[in-house]
Parts: C-alpha cells; sequence; structure tokens
C-alpha cells in the first residue's frame, strides 16, 4: 500500500508546472496570472499536498515561528494555571496553525539572545506590562507585535486586543447594586496591568456618582486563593459591615475571597455577594456557585492571532485595537433579593 504524501514535484507534474511556479502560487509570490494561481491551488487540494512550514519559509523569505507570552505571572510562570490563558492558548495555538504558522510558548524572562535565534515572525504578549523582552527584541527587528490586553504606560502603538473592562466593571457592580448591595469593594492585585488599572478607575467613578466611598483591598505577593483569602479575611474584620459584596478581579481571589467568608461565618449572599472577573470551571465547584464574566478568551486569541497574521501578510486591519464586549453569568453567589 503505497502511503507516501505527495511532494511539490507531484504538484507540479500534475498541473504541468515548473517547481518554482507552484511555489509562488501557494506563497502568494511572484507575477502569476491568477487562472495559473487557482489552477496550482486547485491541483494542491486534489492530490493533497500541503507545504511543510519549513518550505513555506524558504519559499517566502520569512519564518513561519511566532512567540506568545504571558505577563503579569511571576518570572517562573511559563503557562498560569488559569482557564482563561489556556483558552487563549488553545484558540490562538488553532488558528495559527490553520494560517500556516507554529506557536511557540516563551517564558516571561525569556533572554534576548534566545528569542532573536528563534527569528520569529511576530509575536503575541498577553496581559503585557510593557518592560517584556519579548516586546523590546521584536520592535527592535522590525517585527511586528500584538498583545491581548493594553500596556498601560509606554508602547502605545502597538496594536492589541482586549477586553471593554469599562463597560464589562459597570456591568458586574450595576448588577450588585440591582440585588440590593450598597457597600461594593474591590479584590484586587498585580498593579501595572491594564485590566486592573481600568477596572479600580472605573470602580472610583462608579462609587463617586452614588456617592459612596470606594474600597478597595489590595491582595501582597502572587494572586492566588490563599493570598486572596488572607486579604479579604483581614478587611472583613477590618471594615466588618463596610464591606457587602466583592469583585475580584481574578477567578483564584474569588474563591479566596468565598473561603474568608466561610471561615468568618460570613453567609454568601445574603451577607456578602461575590463575583469574579473572569469565569472558570472553578467557579461552579463551590457552593453558592460564584457570578463570573464570560471574557471570551477564545475569540481574543483568535482575533489577536489574526491581526498578527495580517500585519505579518501585509494586510493590516485599519484599527490600532479592538474591544471585545464581555457577558455578565449570574450564579447563586448575587442572586439574592433586594
Amino acid at each position: 500500500m503505497n502511503t507516501r504524501r505527495p511532494s511539490i514535484h507531484d504538484v507540479a507534474a500534475a498541473a504541468n508546472v515548473s517547481i518554482t511556479t507552484v511555489s509562488h502560487a501557494l506563497s502568494g509570490k511572484g507575477r502569476l496570472p491568477q487562472e495559473t494561481r487557482d489552477h496550482v491551488r486547485q491541483t494542491a487540494e486534489r492530490l493533497g499536498y500541503t507545504p511543510s512550514f519549513n518550505a513555506r519559509g524558504l519559499a517566502t523569505g520569512r519564518s513561519t515561528l511566532l512567540a506568545i507570552q504571558a505577563s503579569g505571572f511571576g518570572p517562573e510562570t511559563l503557562v498560569p494555571d488559569l482557564a482563561y490563558i489556556t483558552d487563549i492558548l488553545n484558540a490562538a495555538s488553532s488558528h495559527a496553525l490553520e494560517r500556516g504558522y507554529a506557536l511557540v510558548v516563551l517564558p516571561p524572562q525569556a533572554p534576548v539572545a534566545h528569542i532573536e535565534r528563534l527569528g520569529f515572525e511576530g509575536a503575541t504578549v498577553i496581559d503585557p506590562l510593557g518592560q517584556e523582552t519579548l516586546l523590546g527584541a521584536m520592535q527592535s527587528r522590525g517585527k511586528p507585535v500584538v498583545t491581548m490586553g493594553r500596556i498601560v504606560a509606554g508602547r502605545s502603538s502597538i496594536p492589541f486586543v482586549d477586553t471593554d473592562h469599562d463597560a464589562a466593571t459597570t456591568m458586574v457592580l450595576d448588577h450588585l447594586w440591582d440585588q440590593g448591595y450598597r457597600r461594593p469593594a474591590v479584590l484586587t492585585g498585580g498593579r501595572g496591568l491594564s485590566y486592573v488599572e481600568s477596572v479600580t478607575r472605573t470602580y472610583r467613578s462608579w462609587c463617586a456618582a452614588r456617592k459612596i466611598p470606594d474600597r478597595i483591598v489590595e491582595v501582597d505577593g502572587r494572586l492566588t486563593d490563599d493570598s486572596g483569602r488572607r486579604a479579604m479575611t483581614a478587611a472583613l474584620q477590618a471594615r466588618r459591615g463596610e464591606i457587602d459584596s466583592v469583585y475580584a478581579t481574578l477567578d483564584a481571589l474569588a474563591i479566596g475571597a468565598m473561603t474568608a467568608a466561610r471561615d468568618l461565618g460570613i453567609s454568601v449572599p445574603d451577607q456578602l455577594g461575590i463575583a469574579s472577573i473572569t469565569d472558570s470551571p472553578l467557579l461552579r465547584i463551590p457552593h453558592p456557585m460564584i457570578t463570573a464574566l464570560d471574557l471570551h478568551p477564545v475569540d481574543i486569541g483568535t482575533k489577536a492571532l489574526s491581526m498578527l497574521i495580517d500585519t505579518i501578510e501585509g494586510s493590516p486591519g485599519k484599527q490600532r485595537g479592538e474591544l471585545v464586549p464581555a457577558d455578565l453569568v449570574i450564579r447563586e453567589s448575587t442572586a439574592r433579593t433586594p
């Protein structure tokens, strides 16, 4: 049984053209009549021929490697254990492969020498801080970058795909207000991240419009359920009666807030409402289950890679950035009767 994969020579012979013509037709290079390009592509599709990454790189003069990096979770964290990040990586990797590229995950502190040696054609950073070596290395080589999340300071010209956190934060706070909560707090950490800046800025404005004090609870150290528990426990003990609901800027922090309430004998949702900025299976485990935003990470990952590859291939979109709206998934942790 012959299981040999068709080669570029087979396509050239079947289409009755040269190997160079096949290469140019499939890569989009060269000056060929559109009929010839269509004929070669149809022949390649009929034979089941797909050019390898290496062959495509030789034909186009470009690498087919793209870099992706999750920032803001510590220098040693390659892939944070978060459903949001996992969903983004899966979607971005799938879209890259569909477009003929391979996505390589880099650690936050990847050396510039390693980045330059691999010869990435483009890169994307999730929740960038702006000081990532990947951003500097790519820009120094004139290679395109698209971020998932905006950079708060500097490099403001970098294209991005991000959640509309201003609108999303307002949606969560309005929901808490509609449920009768009048003293909401924000449980957060990770200074320098754009989504944290957006949440805290919008929260303060929302509170000011209602003439109520803002209560921001800062988490020390890494953003985990345990650090969230410690911060929320201290806040609830020190401000007993001053906080009746909390919006956590990470699902792990929301879990920590739930644990703190349980340890202190505070009833959820009757005495404390809890909502999370990111949804995950973890939030459907506790009783009561926790209200969360669906930030549509699959859309964010797909849109960012599409924007990046379009730029690489010479057809960038008109917009410098794109905002993706979020949806609120209401669960028992905030579903009380006003």
